[in-house]
């Protein structure tokens, strides 16, 4: 009874050990699913976002270096306009101003204001092209950072799972899936990290170009209300010299239009009220001016949603042609992995086989070898038999007539001479 019992136990030991084999394998096997299902998510969304993530860093990474560039060209116009305004205050504080060196300068003034003017607006415009970059990105720019951070441990998890799957069971997808998840990680860090410092250069274009361009139109109204101010002060009669300064008021006017609001001037000794161009920085006047709402300019908005969408329309088809040849080079290396397996497996049954040649050979030698042994004993023995059987009768003729014993040679003529006479 007792070692039936044992026996059951046994079978429930084994059939315990076969169940849990069993859960194991099916657990394996749904975790391998699961990382699949999550790594293909993970790697189609990000690589959308990947997409609109380059075509801002294409788009907005231009636009901010147009903008530096402009604002370069804003900061030579600013240097001549300072100038100018520098020269009238000059000769303001002279008691004598020369009215031909004031004639030079309004000309100058007048001269380059429409061509100043429409640098410093290009400038501007490249501002608010860079600011709604900025807006519009943030959306995209979220998405990564989401997918990176948030998201990145779950990606490594899932795909170290893929990982643990063995090189020769690993299938084709397998292997995408594992490389693309990693390229498309390693790609969009970068991508978001390169958007952050456009973001920092687009913060700081839009901050020096915003200031610099109101005060330099600020500074080219100052200088006009100085030109009207020495010819008044010194009363200048000149026909000429109205004339100039008429033509600059007027290409003010042409150039600026309705940027020019009125605003209160306070200063230590007087209240009045001035033309500026919006919010104006302490430089722009002798006296601080209250802020006042500037006049944003006109973008082609839709131009730029339009370019971003075909820039990230071509980052996607790029994308797409990555993942193909990425695919298609990972089948290409699973077939020569497949056909080198195979070519090993081919190499090793021909050892096998050859092995197992030279074995039988060695146990046909062999067999051979014990074979001739064998006939040698049994030939041998014969031999001996006969000998000794030969001695046995030689002993027993011996008796009956020694001569014959001893004289084989009598024997053996005997035997001739009883021959020849039955043959007789």
């Amino acid at each position: 009874m007792f070692i039936q019992l044992r026996r059951v136990v046994y079978l429930l030991v084994l059939l315990q050990c076969c169940v849990c084999v069993t859960y194991a394998e099916e657990s394996s096997s749904n975790r391998v699913s699961e990382a699949e299902q999550f790594l293909k998510e993970w790697v189609n969304k990000s690589e959308g976002y990947l997409a609109e993530g380059k075509a801002y860093q294409e788009v907005w990474g231009t636009t901010v270096e147009t903008c530096n560039s402009r604002a370069n060209d804003a900061r030579d116009v600013a240097s001549g306009t300072k100038e100018i305004v520098t020269e009238i205050i000059i000769e303001r504080a002279k008691m004598n101003p020369l009215r031909d060196h004031l004639l030079r300068l309004v000309k100058k003034a007048t001269g380059e204001v429409k061509k100043n003017v429409s640098v410093l607006n290009g400038a501007a415009d490249a501002v608010e092209e860079a600011r709604y970059l900025d807006r519009i990105s943030a959306l995209a720019m979220m998405n990564m950072r989401d997918m990176l951070e948030n998201q990145n441990e779950s990606r490594k998890h899932h795909t170290e799972v893929l990982e643990g799957v063995d090189e020769d069971k690993r299938s084709v997808e397998q292997e995408a899936l594992i490389k693309r998840s990693k390229r498309v990680h390693d790609e969009m860090n970068k991508v978001y990290h390169h958007l952050l410092v456009i973001k920092r250069r687009s913060h700081a274009c839009a901050k020096e170009v915003s200031n610099g361009v109101i005060a330099t139109k600020n500074r080219i109204i100052r200088a006009c209300d100085l030109f009207w101010a020495v010819g008044s002060q010194f009363k200048i009669d000149s026909e000429e010299y109205r004339k100039e300064v008429d033509k600059f008021v007027e290409a003010i006017r042409e150039s600026l239009g309705d940027e020019v609001v009125d605003a209160d001037y306070n200063t230590a000794v007087e209240k009045r009220r001035l033309a500026i161009v919006g919010r104006t920085s302490a430089s722009a006047f002798a006296g601080a001016a209250p802020p006042h709402k500037t006049t944003k300019r006109t973008i082609d908005k839709a131009k730029l949603t339009e370019k971003v969408a075909a820039t990230k329309k071509n980052e996607k088809e790029s994308l797409e042609r990555e993942k193909r040849e990425e695919e298609r080079e990972l089948r290409n290396l699973h077939e020569e992995r497949q056909r080198e397996r195979e070519r090993k497996k081919a190499n090793e049954e021909e050892n096998k086989a050859a092995e197992e040649r030279r074995k039988e050979q060695e146990r046909n030698k062999a067999e051979e070898e014990k074979k001739k042994i064998k006939e040698n004993e049994g030939k041998q023995e014969l031999e001996r038999k006969a000998k000794e059987e030969m001695e046995k009768k030689k002993k027993k003729d011996g008796s009956s007539c020694p001569t014959l014993v001893h004289s084989p040679i009598l024997f053996f003529l005997l035997m001739c001479v009883l021959g020849f006479a039955l043959v007789c």
